[in-house]
Formats: C-alpha cells, sequence, structure tokens
C-alpha cells in the first residue's frame, strides 16, 4: 500500500508540474499577444533624380564698336627705343 501510494504522489507531482507548465506557457503567451506588434522601420528608399544638363552659354556676338583711334594697330610712343 505504501509504494502504490507513492507512486500516486510521484505521479501527482509530475501532472502538477505539467499544468503548472502549461498554465505559465499560457499566461506567457497571452503577454505576448496583447504586446505591440514589432515595428518594421524600412530603410529609406534611394532615389535617383535625373541628371540636370547645364547647356553652354551661348555665342552672342555683340556688335563692332568703333573707336576714334585704331585700336589693334595703335602703339604708345614710351619703348625707349625705335626701329630706325
Amino acid at each position: 500500500m505504501p509504494a502504490r501510494k507513492n507512486s500516486m504522489l510521484l505521479i501527482a507531482a509530475m501532472l502538477a508540474t505539467l499544468a503548472l507548465g502549461a498554465m505559465a506557457q499560457r499566461a506567457n503567451a497571452q503577454v505576448y499577444y496583447y504586446a505591440p506588434a514589432p515595428v518594421y522601420v524600412a530603410p529609406a528608399p534611394v532615389v535617383y533624380s535625373a541628371p540636370v544638363y547645364v547647356a553652354p552659354a551661348p555665342v552672342v556676338y555683340s556688335a563692332p564698336v568703333y573707336y576714334s583711334y585704331p585700336v589693334y594697330s595703335y602703339r604708345p610712343s614710351g619703348f625707349g627705343f625705335s626701329f630706325g
């Protein structure tokens, strides 16, 4: 009779341990169930801007400017030597 009682106590202790473990697991699952979902922060998208084309400045031909003396053949007289 005492051996049977010991085995019953052992089985009861094992069942209690299993029941407590299941209850703890369920409580843990409830805690995680009510926890907020993990927020996934995606990396910023890589935005390729269109290439900016800088056109060269247009060539503008100005009107001819007339001076009172010939600019391109004008020679100042202070060279200090003469060509003979």
